[in-house]
């Protein structure tokens, strides 16, 4: 069996085009690719290009992430790992805490540069933001030289949903 660099079927004017965007941009979207084959090739093609940058690739479906980082693997010697958070069933702040541990590792590798590639799902990435709503809803704002009653400031943090800690 011989080798063959599927890289190389791409068109020299699409990858150079690609490249392009992709220097000039701090983030970008891929859509429109039919399925795991062509976003693969598509992403590992950019991360040949030296562009230094770390990828969030983000699926619809969570039994789709296996599939996305084998598919990475297949086509390249680009790094490629899951994003999982785990499933909250009940309140659990054990769960809870691992999964903020893990959201806070994930925000790390994407920060550095030539990480590689992190599949998840959108439920696991943005199911833990909040709505625009719930955000304005829940602010509190201060005046210089206003009058505070620290109990009615933490009654109101605690009807936000804060907890108290150590």
């Amino acid at each position: 069996m011989s080798n063959i660099d599927l890289l190389s079927l791409w068109s020299g004017d699409l990858t150079s085009g690609v490249t392009k965007l992709a220097k000039n941009s701090d983030d970008i979207v891929v859509s429109g690719l039919a399925n795991e084959t062509g976003r693969s090739l598509c992403i590992v093609n950019l991360l040949k290009q030296n562009l230094g940058k770390s990828v969030l690739l983000l699926v619809n479906d969570k039994k789709h992430r296996r599939l996305m980082v084998d598919s990475l693997l297949a086509f390249g010697s680009v790094k490629a790992e899951e994003f999982v958070l785990e499933e909250l069933v009940q309140r659990d702040a054990f769960v809870e805490r691992k999964n903020l541990i893990s959201m806070l590792s994930l925000a790390a590798k994407l920060s550095r540069d030539n990480f590689g590639v992190v599949v998840a799902s959108f439920a696991d990435v943005l199911g833990t933001v909040a709505r625009k709503k719930d955000v304005y809803k829940n602010i509190v704002a201060f005046a210089v030289g206003q009058r505070v009653v620290m109990v009615d400031l933490f009654r109101s943090l605690i009807d936000m949903n804060y907890h108290n800690g150590p």
